[in-house]
Parts: C-alpha cells; sequence; structure tokens
C-alpha cells in the first residue's frame, strides 16, 4: 500500500525498506574481512614499491653514531655528533631501540635501522588505512556497510598521501606520510594505533599514545592534537571529553616524562634557542620566511591549496547536514592555527616551549585532513539511503539531498531513489560475498607481506645515497688512517657515509644535538664549517644545502688550519673543484670527486 509524501521526498520502495532488518551480522562478518584485506593490500603496495631501496638513508642514518658509541664505547671516539647524542637527550629512548634491535639481529652496524624500516613498511600503511577508516566511522555510525567502499577509499587516500599528491601538498617539508625509520615516524605511527584503539581498548590505545610520545613527544603531542580534530563527535559532550581524557592525557604525560627526565644542565635562552635550532639549524622546516617546498612553487601555494580544500569541505559537508562540517572547520583553525603560532612565537616573540614543540609540524596532516573529510563527504549520500530501522518502514528523503544522483544517470535505470536502492542491493551483495570467506584466506596475504618484509631486510642493509668515487674516500680512510682520527668533509651525503662505514669521526655532520647542553658548541661549529645564516645571506643558491656547499668551498687552508687549533682535527677534504689556495699543498689522496689533505701538510702552503 502507497504511503502519500509531498512532492519535495522520494519514498524507498517497501522491498528495500524490508531490505534494512537484519543486516548486523553480514555487515560485521564483511567488516571483519574487508579491514584487514584492504590493510594487507596497502602494505603489500608499499613494500613492492620500495623493495628496491636502501634502508640505510639520511635522515635516519643521523641516529647510527649514537648507536655505535652504544654498542661500543670506543666507536666514533672524537666524533661531535656521536659525542653529543649519547648524553641525556629526549632522542635517547629511539637511539637505545635501535641498539637493542641491531644487537638482536646479529648484523653490521644498520641490522637495527634495517629492522624497522621493514616494520614501518608493513605497518605504516596498515595504520594510515585504518585511522581513515575509523574517522569514516565515527561520522557515519548508522551505515557499518559503507566500510566496504571506505576501505577501499582509504586505501586510495593512502596511496596518494605517500606519493606525488602528498609532496603537492606538503609545507616546510612535512610530508603527509614517510615510512623513513625515524622518531618522527615512529611516534606518529604508535599515536595513530593508539587512537584506532582506544574506542574498544582503552588501556591498549593510550599505552601506544604514550609510548609514541615518549619516542618523539613533538610529533605524538601534535599527531594526538590531529586525531582528536578528526574524531570528536560534532558537539557531543561527553564523547568528547571521554576523547580528550584517553587521548590527549597519556601523550601529555609521556611529553612531561621526557622533558623531566632529559632536562638540559646548561639551558639556552628563549632568543638563544629559536636562534640556534630554527634560524641557524633548521629554517626550512621551522622558520615560515624561509620554509621549505618539495615542489618548484613556494610553499604557500601548497599552504594555500589544502586552505581552500579544508574550507571547501567544511561547506559542502554543512549543506549535506553531515555534522563533520564542524571537525573540518576545527581543522582549518588548527591548520592555520599552527602557522600563526610558528610565526609568532618564532620570529615575533620567541617562546622555548613552543619552538620546541614546533607548530609547523603540525603542517604534516594538511592533506591528512583532506582526505579524510572527502571520504566522508563521498560516502554520506550512501549512508543517508542506507540507514538500519527496527522494522520494515518507508523511508522519506528530500529530493535535494540527492545530488550525486548525476553520476548513476545511465547506468542505473528509474527514479532516483531506485537507483540508490540498487547501489545499496549491490554492496549488500558485496558484503554477504566478503562475509562468506573463510577467516584463514587472509593468511596467505599476511604470509606473502612477511616475505616482502624479511626479504626486505635481509638485502636492504646498505647505504643509499652515496656512488663509488664516496666509497673511493672511504676507502683510503680505512686503509690509511687511525681510526680515532677526525675528519673535515664537504656538504653531501658523504659526512653520513664516511663515520657509518669507515668508523672514522667527522668535525661537523649532517646530525643535530637534540639537547641545549650541546647547542652553543654545534652552533660554533656549523658557523666555521657550512656558515651562519648572516654569512650565507650573500651566497647564492636555490636551496640552503647548494649555500652550504658554496660556502665550504670557498674555505682556505688558513681557515681549516683555524679550526684544528679550536678542535681536533687530522683530515681536510674538499670537493676537485675547490681551488682556494690547495694547488701549492701536499696531496694525501685524490680523485675526480675529492682532494685529501692532511692538517700538518696544510702548514707548508699557508704564508706566515
Amino acid at each position: 500500500m502507497a504511503v502519500h509524501q509531498p512532492d519535495c521526498e522520494l519514498q524507498l520502495p517497501a522491498s528495500a525498506a524490508a531490505v534494512n532488518v537484519a543486516l548486523s551480522g553480514t555487515e560485521s562478518a564483511a567488516l571483519n574481512r574487508a579491514l584487514p584485506l584492504v590493510a594487507v593490500s596497502a602494505s603489500l603496495y608499499v613494500l613492492a614499491q620500495h623493495a628496491l631501496t636502501p634502508a640505510l638513508t639520511w635522515p635516519a642514518v643521523d641516529n647510527l653514531p649514537a648507536v655505535c658509541r652504544l654498542l661500543a664505547p670506543d666507536c666514533l671516539a672524537n666524533d661531535f655528533l656521536a659525542s653529543t647524542s649519547v648524553t641525556p637527550n629526549p632522542r635517547l629512548p629511539y637511539i637505545y631501540l635501535i641498539a637493542q634491535l641491531t644487537l638482536w639481529s646479529g648484523t653490521d652496524l644498520g641490522g637495527g635501522l634495517t629492522i624497522m624500516k621493514s616494520l614501518m613498511l608493513v605497518l605504516m600503511p596498515m595504520v594510515a588505512v585504518l585511522f581513515l577508516v575509523r574517522v569514516t566511522r565515527v561520522h557515519l555510525p548508522d551505515a557499518p556497510l559503507l566500510a566496504l567502499p571506505g576501505c577501499l577509499l582509504a586505501l586510495a587516500a593512502m596511496v596518494l598521501m605517500q606519493g606525488d599528491a602528498g609532496a603537492w601538498l606538503s609545507v616546510a617539508w612535512w610530508r603527509p606520510l614517510g615510512f623513513d625509520p625515524t622518531p618522527h615516524n615512529l611516534g606518529m605511527l604508535l599515536t595513530l594505533a593508539g587512537f584506532c584503539l582506544l574506542h574498544r581498548f582503552a588501556a591498549v590505545g593510550g599505552m601506544l599514545v604514550f609510548t609514541g610520545t615518549v619516542f618523539h613527544p613533538a610529533m605524538g603531542l601534535l599527531t594526538s592534537a590531529a586525531a582528536i580534530v578528526l574524531l570528536v563527535r560534532g558537539l557531543a559532550p561527553r564523547p568528547n571529553i571521554r576523547l580528550v581524557l584517553s587521548g590527549l592525557a597519556p601523550s601529555l604525560a609521556a611529553a612531561a616524562l621526557v622533558a623531566l627526565v632529559f632536562s638540559p644542565a646548561e639551558p639556552v635562552s628563549s632568543a638563544e634557542f629559536v636562534r640556534i635550532y630554527v634560524v641557524e639549524g633548521h629554517p626550512s622546516h621551522y622558520l615560515p620566511a624561509a620554509f621549505g617546498t618539495l615542489t618548484s612553487y613556494p610553499w604557500w601555494v601548497s599552504f594555500g591549496s589544502v586552505m581552500v580544500g579544508l574550507m571547501a569541505l567544511t561547506v559542502s559537508l554543512w549543506r549535506a547536514r553531515n555534522p563533520c562540517w564542524i571537525n573540518a572547520l576545527l581543522a582549518l583553525l588548527a591548520y592555520a592555527g599552527a602557522l600563526l603560532m610558528q610565526y609568532v612565537f618564532v620570529e615575533i616573540m620567541p617562546v622555548k616551549a613552543v619552538v620546541a614543540l614546533g607548530p609547523a609540524r603540525f603542517m604534516t596532516f594538511g592533506p591528512w585532513f583532506l582526505a579524510a573529510f572527502t571520504l566522508v563527504l563521498l560516502l554520506s549520500p550512501l549512508a543517508r539511503m542506507m540507514v538500519r530501522t527496527s522494522a520494515p518502514r518507508l523511508e522519506p528523503v528530500p529530493s535535494w539531498k540527492f545530488r550525486p544522483h548525476a553520476v548513476w544517470s545511465g547506468k542505473l535505470p528509474g527514479t532516483t531513489t531506485e537507483r540508490w536502492t540498487r547501489a545499496r542491493s549491490w554492496l549488500l551483495a558485496a558484503a554477504r560475498l566478503l562475509g562468506s570467506i573463510p577467516v584463514w584466506t587472509v593468511l596467505p596475504l599476511i604470509a606473502l607481506v612477511a616475505w616482502l618484509a624479511v626479504g626486505y631486510n635481509s638485502r636492504a642493509n646498505r647505504l643509499g645515497g652515496i656512488d663509488q668515487l664516496d666509497r673511493e674516500l672511504i676507502a683510503f680512510a680505512i686503509e690509511h688512517t687511525a681510526p680515532d682520527e677526525v675528519f673535515i668533509l664537504p656538504f653531501g651525503n658523504i659526512r653520513y657515509a664516511l663515520p657509518i662505514l669507515s668508523g672514522r669521526g667527522v668535525f661537523f655532520g649532517n646530525g643535530f644535538p637534540f639537547t641545549e647542553d650541546h647547542f652553543l658548541e654545534y652552533d660554533r661549529r656549523l658557523s666555521l664549517v657550512d656558515g651562519d645564516s648572516d654569512s650565507l645571506a650573500a651566497v647564492p643558491g636555490s636551496w640552503i644545502g647548494q649555500k652550504y656547499s658554496r660556502f665550504y668551498d670557498a674555505h682556505d687552508p688558513a681557515d681549516f688550519l683555524s679550526m684544528a687549533a679550536s678542535a681536533r682535527l687530522d683530515w681536510v677534504v674538499v670537493n676537485r673543484r675547490a681551488t682556494m689556495g690547495f694547488d701549492s699543498c701536499e696531496t694525501a689522496f685524490t680523485s675526480q670527486k675529492y682532494r685529501v689533505f692532511n692538517v700538518d701538510s696544510l702548514k707548508g702552503c699557508v704564508p706566515p
């Protein structure tokens, strides 16, 4: 019997309404199959992409000098980075973890880092997909059947974020999704995994959030903030308060513990902290006036694209009457607020605590916000047609809500309601098909992932970013120098490769001492070797690394002798192209790329 409805509404046929009954078992079974299948597929995709790439690449290898020193007290005895990285600092928990994995691996110095890289390749894609699915389930709670297309859309979003699309939307060199075995990525992985579990296993989820923040306090706090922005449920006070307390409290506790345990013995002032850590050490990450970009466009193009996207999603979700528009608005304000905080508390009114947190790192989550809210927006029209009812009934839906129906035009005959009903039937059929698949069928995929990860771990333990000419220089260091001698090297990957592969220390390397006790010495060596910001202002170059390289090439023998007078320095390596007074100096080694001089030999080619 037909029920009269106003002209502005459409009527679901009774047969479609009847399908709404007793779907929980099928939907649950389908969801239990879909999530592991898609999660494992995400890992397979990423593992296939990285199958031939080395695990030991910068910036992850910055931790290896400290690992070497922990495993052998005389390793890199006079290396500046190794010596400063084993003193109390917030990176020590991660360094200890890598050291233990290295011992467990039974291989060489890079074994622990390679294990961590293979774990990141397996787990980070899985957690990314599961977290995006979790966001859609929070904001579309009455349509669990949508987990099927939601999983596929989440997989597509993960693929885009880890690729060129994610790089294009990155600000200040903060990629949305990376797999390098760094404290940054490990902290993000564990924190996101914790928020995936908080709703069912609060204790386990809270412990993961706590652990992620211990490994990287800033990333743990900022990831918790981003997850809360994505998972809060409109203006509902009780679940939102529970989420904030269960998610943010462990992160704050871990950050406070790390700050207490690793507080510096000789702290520097806020102004000095900003100058050394931001202006001199990491301008491309933390100085808005010098933010780096991964595209050929200025950083503000990527920032503006994310802002416009969040504005559009906020309006679209509001027009769709989905409460998630509040989350999109919060994300918009948080994203813009992070940049504002970075600018105000770095360039105008330096505050050490804010600078150490690094609000600019929150730019990592711009593409995450776009992906999550796009998924919710795409699934919302289907969700309105799939609300379960306790008994068969007609479900009137205003026709103006069916704007996406144009997608189905020509493909599904009949009225708009009939098209959506048939689409729903297709999803139900897919759910029943997935629900009928035995659980054990996921095991071969898991075995394949494990096989690829073990295979990667067995062959990827090699250093990336160096060429044969670099290896010739490293061979010279091993064969013709003493283990306790110190090199000074041009800007480039050779700075991290030579100490790791030869066991010889370097005067100044690629890493940073994450304790204020050594900030001043780091600043002194940086200004001598690569130049400070004032010196580099007059050096031409398209990016900071090119400026560093040209400043180094401008050194003459007298400059290196002056450095040797302030700290131990035995061997000077210059690029072959450098001609600043070295022609009359005795060369210990030469190749197509480098020239090497003993410091004592430089004294003979410097005018008295």
